[in-house]
């Protein structure tokens, strides 16, 4: 029983039938490289019970694989009616990464038989489809496939390009593709070998070559193997390039894989300083690629066998076989087939464009659909805002009226008093409301209603406080806007601190009466207001803990503990000074 069979037998117990395929297929693309006979069996055997429980997706799948071992084995006529099997199931079922992978297959399958225009065609067909449907990561295989044709063709600049593209898909990839991955590094080394970077060529080699022992990848150890070969010939180091071409021989021979047997065949002709077994490897090489009909290593099959016989001095055959490489190249024309993929990648651009252009345009429309909601909400906000603002300041110039009309009846009241104390007692109320009426007067007259300018606020403050008397002030403030809430408590604070000074500060005959009221800000936005007269001074033992008998300075200490602002008294030569100091958030 084959290890296929075996491992099959062991999901007799998985039910249903889909789950058994699903499972077979894991195996199938697991072993692909490391086993190609399991892989193709397990395939098969998938692609059986798909069928029998009516399983598109697990057919077209299978499909695909049984196609990919198929192209491996040269048999291409079968390959192909498998992978367009496949396709149309895989496109229908969103499985794009699959559809793409199954359509560069089929492109490297027209490529190998010498149909390049047909295969150039079918890549940029399929990476304009990925593309369109914005899912570029999806087009792995073709992209890589893509740096090969162009490798080919010579145009290493644009090969590089994609084989970096694809390295930076498979990077991005969840599950990295590891024979892919180790295919773009010796594509990379190759175009840098081929562009005379060989440092460069040979690092990328070397982590190809660890790679592919590392992950079991015969086929990609082979063909690193091989440009290594190549690499050493470039150096005159022809015993270690026949090595390592022979061990690529040996594991392509091993595994019946014969179109890149037939390019170690060809390589170790060139090696081989024994004419007549050049002869015979050249002769093997050119049974192989005629069995496989694939046009480019006829002719260099026939250009090989032409140097052996000149080497024997059997010149007519040498020419015979000289025309006949001649003849095969002048119809492959490589630079016809540049010309048509230059042409073909023009088109496949404009395609691309026109594609996304209609993507484009489609998401215009509805950008322009959402611009015109956003734009209609954000003149309803902003009438809102209007609304609620002209409210705001209705609000405010209301509360002033009122506050203006309680300091009336205040004054009409405090003129019918004859005693001192109550008269004194309605005055200091009377200027309290002032300034928290001077404070909703400059929100209804500023058109910002958040914070108050600072300045401004404090010289109306000061003159309505000082202007019927004989004091002198200054004021020196910078531009600072203070929260409406907290310009509340400081308005209270200064008006309060300015009556006190007015109250003690001074002997009623002095005629130099002199209040200055000096607020600086430094970088961490702490704000220092010192309020400094020029009268007799504190009295001895002024404490600002100590309880006082008047309400003024025991609001002035509740006020700042709730605006946490910190408060302190000086005494100078010519007068007091208090200062109040508060960190704006």
């Amino acid at each position: 029983m084959s290890p296929v069979n075996k491992f099959n037998s062991t999901l007799d117990y998985v039910d249903p039938l889909q789950e058994r395929v699903d499972i077979l297929l894991k195996y199938c693309v697991e072993n692909k490289i490391r086993n190609w006979k399991e892989s193709l069996e397990a395939a098969q055997q998938a692609k059986k019970l798909a069928t029998e429980c009516n399983y598109e997706n697990g057919v077209a799948l299978a499909n695909l694989e049984i196609g990919y071992q198929y192209w491996l084995s040269n048999k291409y006529d079968d390959a192909l009616k498998l992978l367009d099997q496949s396709l149309s199931v895989l496109s229908a079922s969103k499985l794009y990464y699959k559809f793409a992978r199954a359509t560069a297959v089929k492109a490297s399958i027209f490529w190998s038989k010498g149909d390049r225009k047909i295969a150039i065609s079918t890549i940029f067909n399929g990476l304009s489809y990925v593309r369109s449907l914005s899912r570029p990561n999806d087009g792995l295989w073709l992209e890589w496939f893509l740096g090969i044709f162009y490798y080919d063709l010579k145009d290493y600049e644009n090969s590089e390009k994609q084989y970096l593209r694809a390295i930076e898909i498979i990077e991005e990839l969840d599950y990295r593709p590891k024979d892919a991955y180790a295919y773009c590094l010796i594509g990379l080394g190759g175009v840098q070998f081929a562009t005379d970077r060989t440092s460069q060529a040979l690092h990328n080699f070397t982590l190809a070559r660890e790679y592919s022992l590392q992950n079991g990848l015969w086929m990609q150890h082979a063909r690193v193997l091989h440009d290594l070969g190549t690499y050493f010939i470039k150096n005159h180091e022809r015993v270690k390039s026949k090595e390592y071409y022979t061990k690529s021989y040996a594991i392509r021979k091993k595994n019946n894989i014969k179109a890149a047997l037939i390019s170690s065949i060809l390589a170790l002709v060139e090696l081989e300083s024994d004419p007549n077994k050049a002869l015979a490897l050249a002769k093997e090489g050119l049974k192989y690629s005629t069995q496989q009909e694939i046009p480019q290593k006829i002719a260099s099959s026939h250009f090989a066998l032409s140097k052996v016989y000149q080497r024997l001095n059997n010149y007519e055959l040498s020419h015979r076989h000289l025309e006949k490489a001649n003849d095969i190249n002048t119809q492959l024309s490589e630079h016809t087939y540049s010309s048509e993929m230059k042409t073909l990648e023009a088109q496949f651009l404009v395609d691309l464009l026109k594609r996304e252009s209609e993507i484009l345009q489609k998401q215009n429309s509805i950008l322009k659909k959402a611009n015109t909601i956003i734009t209609d909400q954000y003149e309803e906000i902003k009438r809102q805002n209007r609304d609620k603002n002209l409210l705001l300041k209705e609000i405010h110039h209301r509360v002033k009226n009122n506050l203006q009309l309680i300091t009336s009846m205040i004054h009409l009241q405090k003129n019918k008093l004859t005693d001192p104390k109550a008269i004194q007692a309605l005055e200091n109320s009377e200027k309290r409301i002032e300034a928290i009426a001077l404070v909703h007067q400059f929100l209804y007259q500023d058109d910002n209603m958040e914070r108050i300018l600072l300045h401004d606020y404090l010289h109306q403050l000061i003159h309505a406080s000082l202007s019927y008397s004989s004091v002198q002030h200054t004021i020196s403030c910078p531009e600072i806007r203070i929260k409406t809430k907290l310009m509340t408590s400081l308005a209270l604070i200064v008006s309060e601190l300015l009556s006190n000074s007015m109250k003690y500060s001074f002997i009623p005959d002095d005629k130099n009466k002199k209040i200055d009221l000096i607020v600086t800000k430094d970088s961490k936005n702490q704000v220092l207001i010192r309020i400094i007269d020029n009268g007799v001074g504190l009295p001895p033992g002024f404490n600002l803990n100590s309880n006082f008998e008047g309400l003024g300075l025991e609001l002035v200490k509740l006020l700042c503990e709730q605006i946490d602002a910190k408060i302190s008294s000086f005494n100078h030569s010519s007068g007091s000074e208090f200062q109040i100091e508060i960190h704006l958030k």
